[in-house]
């Protein structure tokens, strides 16, 4: 039967289509490409003033319309570690709400995430990403001298905390359901899991030195006993000892003395790679592609943080080891499997669709053009173009915050008041020397809280 101008029309628009899907997703790919190089030098070097400046002149470069969150995220980390802490909260505020608003537009936006890819909604941040964020902020208040606004933000942070496990669960029950109207089965290693993060050492050290410096020592002792279950009950995440720095702090000592506080922040958290694998349509006779985000360690070529003191007659009067207290790389693995849960099914879906839709547009045009060699050859072209298409379009969501830190160190020692200088040193394993932040003219007295923050992400 020779092919009508019916039939060809309606097969040509299939295949313009498919065409057209196709290069608007190769188009997307292009632009996911995120040039952070030149940012990291500096950050690298500890010049995190010009890493924040680069940050803004390559605005345009790095972020999307969709990547208001992690503008905001990644701004207000680097004006932390640039010591621009009122500069650092307005924008940290700024990407919390932005990740909230993000987060409630995503009901809306999934119609196209489901179509296309993750990449075109909105990025609503991962949970560590959010509750950190409040972490951050809790330290800048503490530089600038607001205990009661830093106390509000650690009481936020538990808040969130107390919430991480529930912010999915509808989702996933949801997505669950609509893969089992569909008969579609989704065990696999991304089955939801429950989390173990419910309690921050942390955020209950600083909760802990703030009241012990204001002279509410029960409060302490409470906190104190917080980060001690943080450790015993949750070994997955703490799994190396409680710093020394926690119960030292509680240790009989003159009162003239004050506690000089180290915090340090050092590597930086885990970036986001991609998982493809294929599983087989047993409907459509064919292989569709699945491509999940997973997180990658960032090794650290840090192994010992020393903070030394020296009076102002140039003599080093304590060498202080600084110890883990908090692994933001185990927390962010082990909030992050939730997510992971969810975005399995609804790629899984979102697969489903894809291919089965190019199956039945396949069909129908076969039947539309059948018998005739241009008709073949057209449904032929058609199945090349959406297979590629398919193959193109389904990309993992790689978008992650930049600086956050992989590891916080603490560490404290008694002092007479007075001026000090201090350094903290960084070594790697064998022992060298990779890098030194010096400070001084630090004034240690009772009526602050006495904190030194320095940042390594070598």
């Amino acid at each position: 039967m020779p092919l009508t101008n019916s039939n060809n029309k309606l097969g040509l628009q299939f295949f313009y289509c498919s065409l057209s899907f196709l290069l608007v997703s190769m188009c997307s790919c292009v632009s996911a490409v995120r040039p952070f190089d030149d940012t990291n030098a500096y950050v690298y070097q500890g010049n995190f003033n010009q890493a924040r400046i680069q940050l803004e002149s390559d605005k345009d470069l790095l972020y999307k319309d969709t990547d208001l969150v992690l503008y905001e995220l990644d701004s207000g980390i680097l004006s932390h570690y640039a010591g621009l802490y009122e500069q650092s909260n307005s924008e940290l505020s700024d990407a919390e709400r932005a990740m909230e608003a993000a987060f409630t537009k995503s009901i809306s936006q999934a119609i196209g995430s489901y179509i296309v890819n993750d990449n075109l909604v909105d990025y609503a941040g991962e949970e560590y990403e959010d509750i950190y964020t409040n972490v951050f902020m809790a330290l800048n208040y503490l530089h600038l001298g607001s205990t009661e606004d830093a106390f509000v933000e650690i009481r936020r942070f538990d808040n969130k905390l107390k919430n991480i496990s529930l912010k999915y669960l509808g989702a996933i029950q949801k997505a669950t359901l609509e893969a089992k109207e569909n008969n579609l089965t989704t065990d696999t290693k991304y089955s939801n899991k429950s989390l173990t993060f419910h309690n921050s050492a942390l955020a209950r050290y600083i909760s802990m030195i703030m009241y012990y410096d204001s002279g509410d020592l029960d409060s302490a002792i409470v906190d104190k006993k917080y980060i001690q279950s943080a450790f015993q009950n949750q070994g997955q995440l703490y799994n190396f000892p409680m710093p020394t720095a926690v119960e030292n702090l509680f240790a009989p000592r003159n009162r003239d003395l004050c506690t000089l506080h180290f915090v340090s922040l050092n590597g930086k958290a885990p970036y986001k790679a991609e998982e493809v694998f294929r599983t087989f349509n047993e409907d459509t006779g064919s292989y569709f592609k699945l491509s999940l985000p997973v997180l990658i360690a960032r090794p650290s070529s840090v192994y010992t943080t020393v903070a030394r003191v020296v009076n102002e007659n140039g003599e080093v009067i304590a060498s202080i080891p600084l110890e883990k207290i908090e692994s933001i790389e185990n927390i962010a693995f082990d909030t992050f499997q939730q997510r992971q849960a969810f975005l399995y099914i609804k790629t899984f879906l979102r697969a489903m669709t894809k291919t089965t839709s190019s199956s039945v547009i396949t069909s129908t045009l076969n039947d539309s053009v059948s018998n005739s060699d241009s008709g073949s050859l057209l449904s032929t072209l058609f199945q090349l173009v959406t297979s590629i298409a398919i193959e193109t379009t389904e990309q993992a969501d790689l978008r992650t915050s930049q600086f956050l830190p992989n590891s916080v160190l603490v560490g404290s020692v008694a002092v007479p008041p007075g001026n000090y200088g201090v350094s903290v040193e960084y070594y790697n394993q064998t022992g060298i020397l990779v890098y030194v932040k010096d400070f001084t003219n630090i004034k240690v007295s009772h009526d602050n809280i006495n904190l030194v923050e320095s940042i390594c992400q070598k």
